[in-house]
């Protein structure tokens, strides 16, 4: 098909061009699983140096066809080139995607974190462009597009404005080849005029080839060339204005109406399908569509080495380079974007240290304000039953005085009382008698000095909180009333009182006398918080790092930020390797912060050293995490479905990893399903290290380093290899 140009510039292209024609694509298919046909016999073909509009309804397949001439979807059938290369070869080859192209998505696919400059800047280094024109080329773009100044951040800026940003990010490295979707949408009609003029300026004197998609059909007139696409096809290809003059008509919008009513008028069948194939108005001949074998084949395509006049070695040193450029550039977008976003900050680090506080504040403290009736019958003056009362934390009980039994029994039925205190009568000496002689064998001396205790029992931790401060109480008083009478018999009278306890309660703990209040203050410090909290900073742990991976991977994919960087060359492996590094990075402060804090504040019995042994553990969890964030990023299309996984995760942890509750405790069938989540181990193993003095580089810590990198290599194999895919 012979399409007239009307440039006469030639393009000072970076690379050796094999062909006239910037784009050519023949035959193109495109169906998914489902075999629905999405692009079907495209034939397309774009010479260099010209602005070629791409025009048809939304849906018709045009932004499908944009992502497969750049490589970014590979067609079912067909082969695509440009500049003569085949698109499966051009970014090793000529850098598109890459350097070599600039892309506007249809989504504004902006930083909103950024200054307008930041961004301008941060593709420059992604294009690999020479910082010393950066400065120049960052205020023409901004006089250019009537940009607000460069210091103003992008999310302050109206729709229009981001559109304008959006497509300097495509100019920004002046490239040879541009492809832009909907780039004046929301543009007002004297912008709108600029940016045309500016198009048609670059195209004509620096040889740019521009592939432009646009609902303002009309405004297309001023490309060199127009496609009409509809249902997955081009129908007709060519000069805007020699359509209108052939088919009689003023407008391209009425152009567009006649071929889709007269197609066979105006189109060719192809021999293999019923749509129309491209054809020009001058040459509407089958056998001269662009030949499939014109193309040039993969055994022809010169190597980066026949190409260049650079030694492999300087070659392989330059790749690394750009590699570590682009990665480099990469590294600060995250690093800004964790220290400035306000809601990536506070998931971070003032939800977890939150959610630790709270857990240390309300869980595994002594009940307070019990509401207990008191009965009591004892006769003597300051007797013992007042004095063990008064022993008791005044916060612990609040103590209502009944002088009948009945009445605080039915009080405690009624739940107006949790419990019921009762000391029997002549109580204070039956006590004193019971431990002032080791000989005393008497039922009525056992029965009249023991305290009698009627309570819901029904909850456990209440109940068993309150036991252990009513023993404490009473163990205290014991001491105290032995020490002053019977200093002698201290050793005995406690071996006594661990028999015989006067509450009726055995603790099997209690072996090899010791002072009562260390005894008493250890038995209230191994609580449940001790227990919850080690298992609470894993959990967490995993959690912040895999939720902000995949929040932070699938708002890429939404906002076509991703797409964007794919396009100019970023790799999937520098894109989760910096984003990795980064969040490894705003992690090492929040590992003291979550494991100092409780220890400080709510003093968990452990130490400094505990907490430094602690750190690689929690190292690897927040690697493990990242990985399986990666792995939920490639599972969840939508933010709202990564939101339900990712709760759901955390539920299953809570359940099963040993986190609330004691490993024994789960069923032995189920506990091979336990070991096998990479929190349990760590929830064991940091516990050992917060209690037991274990050491990162002991057995037990390497078995859990060993559970926890499989788990992270499974997650980033998997996550990686359908990362890609999508």
């Amino acid at each position: 098909m012979s399409i007239k140009l009307n440039n006469s510039v030639e393009p000072n292209l970076p690379f050796q061009s094999f062909s006239s024609l910037a784009v050519s694509a023949c035959q193109v298919n495109l169906k998914v699983d489902a075999g629905e046909s999405i692009l079907s016999n495209v034939n397309l073909t774009i010479p260099q140096s010209t602005i070629y509009g791409l025009l048809g309804p939304s849906g018709c397949g045009k932004t499908t066809l944009l992502r497969c001439i750049l490589g970014y979807i590979k067609p079912t059938s067909g082969s695509i080139s440009l500049f003569g290369y085949p698109v499966s070869k051009s970014t090793s080859i000529i850098s598109i995607p890459g350097s070599n192209v600039g892309y506007m998505p249809q989504e504004d696919a902006l930083y909103d974190f950024m200054t307008i400059e930041q961004l301008f800047r941060y593709f420059a280094r992604i294009y690999q462009m020479n910082s010393k024109d950066l400065n120049s080329r960052v205020s023409e773009l901004i006089e250019i597009l009537e940009l607000p100044s460069g210091n103003r951040l992008i999310s302050q800026l109206s729709g229009g404005q981001r559109r304008r940003v959006s497509f300097g990010c495509a100019l920004i490295h002046s490239p040879p080849l541009m492809i832009l979707d909907e780039p004046t949408s929301g543009v007002d009609p004297v912008l709108r005029e600029k940016i045309w003029k500016h198009l048609q300026f670059i195209s004509s004197t620096q040889g740019t080839t521009i592939i432009i998609t646009t609902h303002y059909i009309e405004e297309a007139r001023r490309s060199n060339n127009v496609g009409f696409m509809r249902k997955g096809t081009i129908m007709l290809q060519d000069n805007p204005n020699k359509l209108m003059t052939t088919m009689k008509v003023n407008n391209l919008e009425e152009v567009f109406l006649l071929i889709c009513r007269k197609p066979q008028q105006y189109c060719v069948q192809s021999k293999s399908d019923d749509n129309c194939n491209s054809k020009s108005l001058d040459e509407i001949n089958v056998n001269n569509q662009p030949s499939c074998s014109s193309l040039p084949s993969t055994s022809t395509v010169p190597s980066l080495h026949e190409q260049g006049r650079c030694s492999p070695m300087k070659k392989a040193i330059i790749s690394i380079k750009n590699w570590l450029t682009v990665f480099l550039a990469l590294l600060i977008r995250y690093i800004n974007h964790d220290a400035f976003d306000s809601f990536t900050l506070g998931f971070q680090y003032f939800i977890p240290l939150s959610q630790i506080c709270l857990l240390c504040f309300c869980v595994g403290k002594q009940p307070n304000h019990i509401p207990m009736a008191v009965v009591n019958r004892d006769n003597w003056s300051n007797s013992l039953s007042t004095m063990f009362v008064s022993k008791l934390n005044e916060t612990l009980l609040s103590v209502k005085y009944y002088d009948d039994f009945e009445e605080a029994f039915d009080s405690v039925g009624s739940l107006e009382n949790w419990g019921l205190l009762n000391f029997p009568v002549n109580f204070s000496q039956a006590l004193t008698d019971r431990f002032s002689s080791m000989e005393v064998d008497s039922e009525d001396v056992f029965k009249r000095s023991t305290i009698q205790l009627h309570g819901d029992l029904t909850d456990s931790i209440v109940s068993e909180s309150l036991i252990r401060r009513l023993r404490k109480s009473m163990a205290i008083l014991i001491q105290l009333m032995v020490s002053t009478t019977l200093p002698e018999k201290s050793n005995l009278v406690y071996s006594s009182f661990i028999a015989n306890s006067p509450i009726q309660v055995k603790d099997v703990s209690l072996s090899n006398p010791v002072n009562f209040e260390e005894r008493y203050e250890r038995a209230e410090l191994a609580g449940h918080l001790d227990f919850i909290a080690p298992g609470m900073i894993i959990s967490i742990t995993f959690a912040v790092s895999y939720a902000t991976v995949a929040f932070s991977l699938i708002t890429e994919r939404t906002t076509q930020t991703f797409e964007r960087n794919l396009v100019a060359g970023v790799t999937p492996t520098q894109l989760l390797f910096a984003l990795s590094l980064s969040r490894t990075l705003f992690m090492i402060p929040y590992f003291f912060l979550i494991t100092f804090l409780p220890i400080s504040l709510f003093h968990l019995p452990t130490n400094l050293r505990s907490v430094l042994h602690s750190v690689p553990l929690l190292m690897s969890m927040n690697i493990s995490g990242i990985t399986y964030g990666m792995l939920l990023s490639v599972i969840c299309d939508r933010l709202e479905s990564c939101v339900m996984i990712a709760a759901a995760t955390l539920f299953i942890i809570f359940s099963i990893s040993s986190i609330i509750w004691p490993f024994q405790s789960i069923p032995g069938y189920f506990q091979w399903v336990s070991m096998a989540i990479p929190t349990t181990s760590a929830a064991s193993t940091i516990r050992k290290i917060f209690y037991n003095n274990l050491m990162f580089n002991d057995f037990d810590a390497l078995q859990t380093y060993l559970i926890v990198t499989i788990w992270a290599i499974i997650f980033s194999l998997i996550g990686s290899r359908y990362f890609r895919v999508k």
